[in-house]
């Protein structure tokens, strides 16, 4: 009885597992109307549950992932589930645009195609800048969607072509709104004074990124410093020195690096103690030298070796004796 009791129990097991894994799959839309025993179709299923989440999206039947209607839904549920549309969808311009206004990587899922379309790159930028980075090479080099991207972020010009890297329009307002990026900019706008200046005005340690012909230049430098003073690690060694410069950064004209290493410990101590105790000094230091020195050559004299010490010990030994006899 206890074997067919147990039979029955792992046949029950077996039969809810097939159960549930059919209600699953109802669920995941790969079952017909008849066998869910109701009245809604697949699409109206997959809708309602793209709408809860659209990464469900990612688990509906590729007919259904190739539905307009069905992958609409889902990108504006959630973004992300563009990833999981069909590649004819993720080359649907409505789509898409759909998707790259709400997040960023949308246009990593786009087509190429659509990576290569002008209003779709530009949607994308708008909203977010460094979606310039998944632009194809040609969007890159195009100067609308460049400065439409560096206008919603500044650090999207790390994205620009090479061109427009030296294209003094686009650089301008990216520096202005965030100095770091005169990293990106060409040489020869990193030599340009009005560029740098206004870099330097929006974070003075993009002193760093100038040319060393304006790190070297007062204007520059000063601007630099009031804005962070730690920019004057940046500046020529020339300007590092200038009384101007460093009181713009707020230290105090010092002593010269070199002059300051001649200044040792002992030249310090000399100047803030007394020369009378200074030379009471000296004379204690002699004193407690000579007293070490009598302590460790002995008593007998300069020698002390055994020889000499042993005379007096046997004399003084003597005359105890002597003494303890007349007794």
């Amino acid at each position: 009885m206890r074997r067919f009791s147990k039979l029955g129990r792992k046949i029950d097991r077996v039969m809810y597992t097939i159960t549930h894994s059919n209600l699953h799959r109802c669920k995941m839309h790969k079952c017909t109307k008849k066998q869910r025993g109701g009245n809604e179709t697949n699409t109206d299923i997959v809708l309602a549950n793209v709408l809860k989440d659209g990464r469900n999206l990612e688990h509906a039947s590729p007919e259904l992932q190739d539905n307009k209607e069905v992958v609409l839904a889902a990108v504006n549920q959630n973004v992300r589930a563009l990833q999981y549309a069909s590649a004819r969808l993720r080359g649907d311009k409505e789509v898409v645009i759909a998707a790259v206004s709400y997040y960023d990587k949308s246009l990593i899922y786009a087509s190429e195609e659509l990576k290569n379309d002008k209003e779709v790159v530009l949607a994308a930028v708008s909203h977010f800048g460094r979606a310039l980075q998944y632009a194809s090479p040609k969007l890159q080099d195009n100067k609308d969607v460049v400065l439409a991207a560096v206008n919603q972020n500044a650090r999207a010009l790390q994205y620009a072509s090479p061109r427009l890297l030296g294209d003094k329009d686009v650089v301008l307002p990216a520096v202005t709104k965030y100095g770091l990026t005169l990293n990106n900019a060409s040489d020869e706008l990193k030599e340009d004074k009005e560029v740098v200046l206004a870099a330097v005005s929006e974070e003075g340690t993009a002193l760093k990124y100038a040319s060393p012909k304006l790190r070297d230049n007062k204007d520059v430098v000063l601007a630099a410093v009031k804005k962070n003073a730690s920019a004057l690690q940046y500046a020529s060694s020339r300007l590092r020195g200038d009384n101007d410069v460093v009181s713009a950064s707020g230290n105090k004209t010092s002593t010269p690096v070199s002059q300051q290493n001649t200044n040792n410990t002992s030249t310090y101590v000399s100047q803030q103690i007394p020369v009378s105790q200074q030379n009471k000094n000296v004379l204690a230091d002699d004193s407690n030298v000579n007293t070490k020195r009598n302590q460790s050559i002995g008593v007998y004299g300069e020698n002390n070796n055994n020889t000499s010490g042993i005379v007096p010990f046997f004399l003084d030994f003597l005359i105890a004796i002597f003494k303890i006899a007349a007794r």
